[in-house]
């Protein structure tokens, strides 16, 4: 691909300094493909999931764990999340998913320990018991999906499923966040964000951030 002026310079701006892109990956990959379509991205219409009740209220999913530990929101803010907003909507009125792969359960574990003492309704644990068309389904079947950045983000909103991303770490939004509109990007704003993917930090100044209440 030959590359303008313009577009090298992207390019080495994204490489040396990401924090100063504001362009979303789709985007900037779709204006080097000379015959890119304006199409937006999507998934196939997907039936509803049986794996998650079809009831009156909201379904909460919380895809707990991702490839990258830096780039993971603790567990305990996932529960405390939960607990606000179950002080704000009716008992009975939220369904919480779990999400995530097998070699992800102990995350889930935790988060069911916790969500007890918490008093949580317990959750439907679909931790490494989907496969990717049966996923699709799932996400498809929230009306909220609170995750870090990762594939099943993707994956929700594309079947446009509202997604609350929240970015720490190596993660930076404004390039990679869920592309469409209607989703929320939470980004770190430590002072070393974005750090490399490679990293070894023992700050976890970023994942300490946002406390998770409701104003």
């Amino acid at each position: 691909v030959s590359f303008t002026v313009a577009q090298n310079f992207l390019m080495a701006l994204m490489r040396k300094r990401r924090d100063f892109g504001r362009f979303n990956l789709v985007d900037v990959w779709t204006s080097l493909a000379p015959d890119s379509s304006p199409n937006p991205l999507y998934w196939p219409a997907v039936k509803p999931s049986e794996l998650i009740p079809q009831m009156a209220g909201l379904r909460i999913g919380f895809q707990l764990g991702s490839r990258n530990h830096l780039r993971r929101w603790p567990v305990e803010n996932f529960v405390q999340l939960a607990s606000e907003l179950t002080r704000l909507i009716p008992e009975g009125e939220l369904t919480w998913v779990l999400l995530g792969s097998a070699d992800e359960r102990a995350l889930s574990a935790k988060f069911e320990k916790a969500g007890q003492g918490e008093g949580l309704a317990e959750p439907i644990n679909l931790m490494g018991r989907t496969n990717m068309e049966e996923l699709g389904q799932v996400t498809a079947g929230l009306d909220l999906l609170v995750t870090a950045d990762t594939g099943v983000m993707h994956l929700a909103a594309a079947v446009g499923t509202p997604v609350l991303a929240l970015f720490f770490g190596p993660a930076y939004g404004p390039e990679t966040g869920p592309y469409g509109p209607g989703h929320i990007i939470y980004q770190a704003a430590a002072t070393c964000a974005p750090c490399r993917e490679s990293g070894d930090c023992r700050r976890r100044q970023c994942l300490e951030m946002p406390v998770p209440g409701l104003a």
